[in-house]
């Protein structure tokens, strides 16, 4: 049996700040010293306490350590969102820089401005083939 890890202040420090940067679970928990999937368990443990709380079910306090740290995570998340946002924005706003106008507009409008695939020809079996003979001349079909 695996002895069980203990969320610190400070392991949840390290994993916040990563978060901070824009890193993955991965590399969040790499730079914690804890396995991805402690972290992703942890995380877990946070949804589900938060859950209950907006369900007006009871909780184990136990569990508010993982939920307090799923609130600091997904707030760096979203405050790594809005710096990159503001980036593309300043970009965008430079003349010569209209690419990072376009790409935050194939995101956020993709509807109307991202990459579409090509459509496949449809087939039925209806379709039929033509075949253009062309006689070549001092050229003869054996």
């Amino acid at each position: 049996m695996s002895a069980q890890l203990k969320l610190t202040d400070e392991v949840a420090d390290v994993i916040v700040a990563a978060f901070k940067k824009g890193a993955s679970q991965a590399v969040a928990a790499s730079l914690a010293g804890i396995s991805k999937r402690s972290l992703e368990r942890w995380l877990q443990v946070g949804r589900a306490y938060q859950h209950a709380l907006e369900a007006g079910e009871p909780v184990e306090e136990r569990h508010e350590p993982m939920f307090r740290l799923l609130r600091r995570v997904k707030n760096q998340e979203a405050q790594f969102l809005l710096t990159a946002l503001d980036c593309i924005e300043l970009a965008a706003s430079q003349p010569q820089t209209w690419q990072a106008a376009a790409w935050l507009l194939e995101r956020k409008a993709h509807d109307d401005f991202g990459r579409h695939a090509p459509k496949q020809a449809e087939t039925s079996e209806e379709s039929r083939t033509i075949v253009i003979k062309h006689e070549i001349p001092g050229f003869e079909d054996e």
